[in-house]
């Protein structure tokens, strides 16, 4: 058995102008079996295009999936974030 390991990741593009958060953002991920992101989840208060933003790249990473008694599993994986 192991975690979820990253194995490409997306930086985020944000607007010009955009406010970046001064405090770490903790955003969660939930992965499929294969390792794709399925949805994210943001903690916090955050400018919509920040949020947008974080989406769009975080939904794009990928990780070599968990594996749970040799099988690959879903899981929600916690990843901070700080700018």
């Amino acid at each position: 058995s192991h975690a979820a390991v990253p194995f490409i990741t997306v930086p985020p593009i944000f607007p010009r102008g955009t406010s970046l958060p001064r405090e770490t953002v903790k955003a969660v991920l939930t992965l499929d079996a294969t390792g794709a992101v399925t949805d994210v989840a943001l903690d916090g208060q955050l400018d919509a295009s920040v949020t947008t933003a974080l989406d769009d790249a975080l939904g794009d990473w990928l990780f070599l999936p968990a594996l749970e008694a040799g099988a690959p599993t879903a899981i929600k994986v916690q990843v901070p974030l700080k700018f």
